[in-house]
């Protein structure tokens, strides 16, 4: 997660160094100001994802952990109610995520409509 994370400040400052002076010449300025809104909201969502994905890896280590003690000791009962309680507790984390993959996808759209790339 921490790798993830430094990619994204990495993607920033590539933005913020030598994208923004460029796009700033060769763009009108609302052009400009709407690559940025952009890029910043793109880094926002990516830097809530990588928390999310953090979170829930956090989660499923321990879960896994207590879990695996419970099927050991023979505990099944108590090891499948602990897996059911697990996923109520990770769906809202799991839903995120997926709105901020939906979120990422209409921002790359957004992206190529501005640019005029095809």
């Amino acid at each position: 997660m921490s790798e993830a994370r430094g990619r994204c400040g990495k993607i920033w400052n590539i933005y913020d160094r030598y994208l923004t002076p460029w796009l700033q010449r060769v763009l009108d300025p609302a052009e400009s100001q709407q690559l940025f809104g952009l890029f910043r909201e793109l880094s926002e969502i990516d830097s809530h994802m990588v928390d999310a994905i953090e979170e829930i890896s956090t989660l499923l280590t321990a879960e896994a952990k207590a879990t695996a003690d419970l099927v050991e000791q023979r505990d099944y009962a108590d090891a499948n109610r602990r897996v059911v309680a697990a996923r109520k507790e990770m769906r809202p984390i799991r839903e995120a995520i997926a709105g901020a993959m939906v979120r990422i996808r209409g921002l790359e759209s957004d992206f190529i409509e501005i640019s005029g790339a095809v």
